[in-house]
């Protein structure tokens, strides 16, 4: 089979890998993801909440972390393996009364993270997380004097917290370092007194232009996926091209196998002698039948006289040819006529309901069907 350029599998399959992970991210939860990351950028009171939990991870959103790597961090450190037990742990840090600004950092701050860490999870959805931490970022503001003031209350309860439980600091977050990050991105372009408008946003008020952001993200993503993984697109490829050879190999020998079945007469024209007699017309009758057997009665004319006739049995057979890309009909002599030898043959050949016709190098010939009780003259 010779592919025209355009039908190349190699084009499918890019289509089918770039296609495919769009549709996965837009309706697999990426879109959302995206949509929500953006609309933090744009909230001003979500811009807030990042110098917040920003104290731990340094700035990063759990919320749009590895779903598998949060809950593992989860599990292991909190022993929160579901949404119940998250409820339950957020509740009792909202419910803590803390009688001092360390107290009181160590726990909010933490509650802020877990709220995003959570909704990274998959535990509770965005909206869910927000407005859990609507909760908590003014008793922040009120409670603290500044962002300064927050960082140092939280690396005090930490080292605390450190010391108490005898854990070595290289095995935690590094406070130290996340709040000099902050100091220079965060902290200086938000004021900590801001004014703080917890109105959760809404997906249907997501901005027109966050939309097409998404959906131009989401198709760069796949087609950088599909550049990534180009060796995999090729072999992918060529397995279809080896699929589609095969099946096509396949139905067309079970289909030409079928149209074999039946009565097939032949006739040439053709001036010559055997066995010292003369002919000028050479006629066969060929029976092909179900269980691959055949008969072919082979006849020799000179005018309306027969000269002379040869009854061949056979076992025949359909194979597709990869070199030629073409059937072949193949016949094994199993028995004929006496001062005959047996001998095999191989032809290229295309069938129809009512013709058949087959070549070997520069020889062709043609047979048309006839009736099962059909009698050669």
């Amino acid at each position: 089979m010779d592919w025209p350029l355009w039908l190349s599998p190699l084009w499918y399959v890019v289509a089918l890998a770039i296609v495919g992970p769009m549709l996965y991210y837009y309706f697999g939860g990426a879109r959302q993801r995206v949509l929500e990351q953006l609309a933090d950028e744009r909230d001003p009171v979500r811009g807030w909440a990042k110098g917040v939990y920003g104290i731990i991870t340094g700035g990063t959103d759990y919320a749009y972390e590895d779903k598998r790597k949060l809950r593992a961090v989860l599990r292991e450190w909190w022993g929160i393996n579901d949404t119940g037990q998250f409820q339950a742990f957020f509740s009792e840090l909202r419910a803590e009364q803390p009688r001092s600004k360390p107290e009181a950092a160590w726990c909010w701050v933490r509650a802020v993270n877990l709220a995003r860490m959570a909704a990274g999870a998959q535990f509770i959805s965005y909206a869910e997380s927000w407005r859990l931490i609507a909760v908590i970022l003014p008793r922040i503001q009120v409670t603290f004097a500044d962002w300064e003031d927050l960082g140092q209350s939280y690396l005090v309860a930490r080292d605390d917290w450190v010391r108490e439980n005898d854990i070595n600091p290289q095995g935690v977050e590094s406070v130290e370092h996340n709040i000099n990050g902050l100091r220079a991105t965060v902290w200086r372009n938000v004021a900590f007194g801001q004014q703080l408008d917890l109105t959760l946003r809404r997906g249907k008020e997501y901005a027109t232009a966050d939309k097409l952001r998404v959906l131009w993200y989401i198709t760069a993503a796949a087609i950088e996926g599909a550049i990534r993984f180009r060796s995999l697109l090729v072999g992918a490829a060529f397995v279809i091209v080896a699929a589609v050879f095969l099946g096509q190999a396949f139905l067309s020998s079970t289909s030409a196998e079928n149209d074999l079945v039946g009565t097939w007469l032949g006739e040439l024209v053709e001036a010559g002698s055997i066995d010292d007699k003369k002919y000028d017309t050479r006629r066969w009758l060929m029976v092909m039948r179900p269980d691959r057997t055949a008969t072919r009665t082979m006849r020799w004319y000179l005018g309306r006289q027969k000269q002379e006739e040869v009854v061949t049995q056979y076992e025949w057979s359909v194979n597709y040819d990869w070199g030629d890309k073409a059937l072949v009909w193949r016949l094994v002599c199993k028995q004929n006529s006496p001062g005959y030898e047996c001998e095999k043959a191989a032809y290229r050949f295309a069938v129809n309901p009512s013709e058949l016709r087959y070549s070997s190098g520069r020889a062709a010939f043609t047979m048309r069907k006839v009736s099962a009780d059909y009698r050669m003259p």
